[in-house]
């Protein structure tokens, strides 16, 4: 969240998300432009509760992949995700940790 908060006629500045039925990897991916049209920071919902993600950005532009960060997600299921790098366009895969 939020998901769709760009305007409803344009291609930049949308949210996406798939996961597995397990819950174990989740694959957003974020349209340029998304920070532009929130002023809050996005969330996941739907996580596994109380568990530990790794979590990499990747840049479309580059093909490459950052470090990875460990988060955690509450006891409601979600996990608060980090602020995206820039405003272009930026994936961000997340992997359940054992």
């Amino acid at each position: 969240t939020p998901n769709k908060t760009a305007q409803t006629a344009g291609n930049e500045g949308w949210a996406y998300c798939a996961r597995t039925e397990e819950r174990d990897l989740f694959m957003l991916y974020f349209e340029r432009g998304y920070a532009e049209t929130t002023s809050q920071q996005p969330d996941l919902r739907g996580a596994l509760p109380e568990r530990t993600y790794r979590a990499t950005w990747f840049d479309p532009r580059k093909g490459t992949w950052s470090d990875a960060v460990e988060l955690t997600s509450d006891a409601w299921r979600r996990i608060k995700l980090p602020l995206l790098p820039s405003e272009e366009d930026w994936a961000l895969k997340l992997v359940l940790q054992p």
